[in-house]
């Protein structure tokens, strides 16, 4: 795995998009590396598009970046 790697993933809400952020910022946090991680979503209370954000490092992060090393997408949208 790269030092400094971006990861997202995005879709429509309900898709399970931000169980699947939450799952693999977790499971990176456990394996030792520093995670950053960021949401969009729309602002309705049912469906719409959205989008988690994960970055993850060997060194200390406080924010996401413009780059994205991975992109999941389950939309066109995305």
């Amino acid at each position: 795995m790269p030092e400094d790697l971006n990861w997202a993933i995005g879709g429509e809400a309900g898709d399970g998009i931000d169980s699947t952020g939450k799952i693999f910022a977790q499971a990176l946090s456990r394996a030792g590396r520093h995670v950053f991680t960021s949401k969009d979503f729309a602002s309705r209370i049912r469906g719409g598009y959205t989008a988690y954000k994960v970055r993850t490092s060997v060194d200390r992060v406080e924010s996401v970046v413009d780059r994205l090393d991975i992109l999941i997408a389950l939309t066109e949208r995305t």
